[in-house]
């Protein structure tokens, strides 16, 4: 009888200070950089520039994220991400680098550009992109997007790109060659 009551004594210890971590840890991660830390979010919409609360904004981009991107009336995909790091950038500098990755296992650089930041102590970097088929990127692909900051991997995210497939159709008329012979 002794020993069981000596074992639960380390349980009533135990789990008030269980309790107790995943409050602190709740608290410290309701900042949606480190949510997100790590990840870049892809949306339609421009997500604006405040908010009433970190919760507020923690939400408002878990409803807008997606994974898969539409095309456009022009044949392109049009959309707006932002990515997340889980430590400041110090630089006032990144690269957004799309890889196609259709092929698992294999990346193949697709595009880049370069973001300027202001503050080199910003963790959340926002930009739209435009992608066009003109520049290779086909419709029904899978891509990966990476930001990066002297050489370090910062922030990824892997997505789809939806569009019509390109058709080749029309007429071939041989009866021309067939009349020169």
């Amino acid at each position: 009888m002794k020993r069981q009551k000596y074992l639960r004594k380390p349980v009533r210890i135990a789990v008030p200070l269980l309790f107790a971590g995943l409050i602190a840890s709740a608290a410290w991660a309701a900042k949606p950089e480190n949510v997100f830390g790590g990840k870049v979010i892809i949306t339609y919409k421009q997500v604006p520039t405040r908010f009433k609360s970190a919760s507020a904004m923690i939400s408002y981009i878990k409803r807008q994220g997606i994974s898969v991107i539409k095309e456009n009336a022009e044949k392109n995909w049009e959309f707006e991400i932002l990515s997340f790091f889980k430590k400041p950038l110090r630089d006032y500098e990144c690269q957004i680098i799309f890889y196609d990755t259709e092929k698992r296992g294999n990346r193949k650089f697709m595009a880049s550009f370069t973001q300027y930041v202001q503050d080199r102590n910003t963790r959340i970097v926002g930009q739209k992109i435009k992608l066009k088929r003109d520049d290779g990127f086909k419709p029904n692909w899978r891509y990966t997007v990476v930001v990066t900051s002297r050489g370090r991997e910062l922030a990824k995210k892997e997505f789809t790109l939806k569009g019509t497939s390109v058709r080749y159709g029309g007429v071939v008329d041989f009866t021309k060659e067939e009349k020169k012979k």
